[in-house]
C-alpha cells in the first residue's frame, strides 16, 4: 500500500533529483576557478593573446657579489613558437608550486616583457634560477611563484633568448 502521501513523497524525490543534476551541470559548465586569474585578473587569457613581440633582457652576476648583477644585456626575442610555449605555461596553475615559499634571494637573471603590437607592455616575466621564482607583473598585479614544473621550459626560453649562455647561470664564485 502506498499511503496517503505518496504523491508527495514522490514529487520531492524528483525535486531534489532535479536539483541535483542542475548542480551537476552548473559545475560541469561553469569555467574554472584559476589562481592565475584570481593573482593576475580574469582578463589575462586575453591580455596575453595580445602579446606580439617578447624582448627580453638578461643580467650577468657581478662577480665580487654574485647575488647583485650587472647592467642589463639585451637578448634576442622570442620566436612565435618560444611565445606560444610561454604563454600557456603562464595561464596554467600546473605550472606553479603554490604557496611554497624558498630560503633564497630572488635575483634577476632574465627578464622577458611581453609587448603589444604598438609595443605597449602587456607583462613583464623575470625568472630567478637560482630559487627557480618567477615574478610575473601585468599591470598593477603580480604573482611571484615557483616554476619547478616548466622549468625545463624556462631553460629552453632563455637559451634561446641567449644562444652560449648557460642557464641556470653559475651564481656561484670559482
Amino acid at each position: 500500500m502506498l499511503g496517503p502521501f505518496w504523491h508527495l513523497r514522490w514529487w520531492m524525490g524528483v525535486s531534489v533529483s532535479l536539483a541535483l543534476a542542475a548542480g551537476a551541470v552548473y559545475l560541469i559548465a561553469r569555467p574554472p576557478d584559476s589562481r592565475v586569474q584570481r593573482a593576475l585578473g580574469r582578463d589575462i587569457a586575453a591580455r596575453l593573446a595580445r602579446t606580439a613581440l617578447a624582448e627580453t633582457q638578461r643580467f650577468p652576476p657581478d662577480p665580487a657579489l654574485p647575488i647583485l648583477s650587472l647592467a642589463p644585456v639585451p637578448g634576442k626575442n622570442l620566436s612565435p613558437a618560444t611565445l606560444a610555449g610561454l604563454r600557456e605555461a603562464i595561464l596554467s596553475d600546473a605550472s606553479y608550486v603554490w604557496d611554497d615559499a624558498k630560503p633564497c634571494v630572488f635575483t634577476d637573471d632574465v627578464r622577458i616583457t611581453l609587448l603589444d603590437e604598438r609595443r605597449n607592455p602587456i607583462a613583464q616575466i623575470v625568472l630567478c634560477f637560482s630559487c627557480n621564482e618567477w615574478s610575473i607583473s601585468v599591470g598593477e598585479r603580480q604573482l611571484l611563484e615557483d616554476f619547478d614544473p616548466v622549468a625545463g621550459l624556462l631553460n629552453q626560453v632563455a637559451a634561446e633568448a641567449f644562444p652560449g649562455e648557460r642557464f641556470p647561470p653559475d651564481r656561484v664564485p670559482r
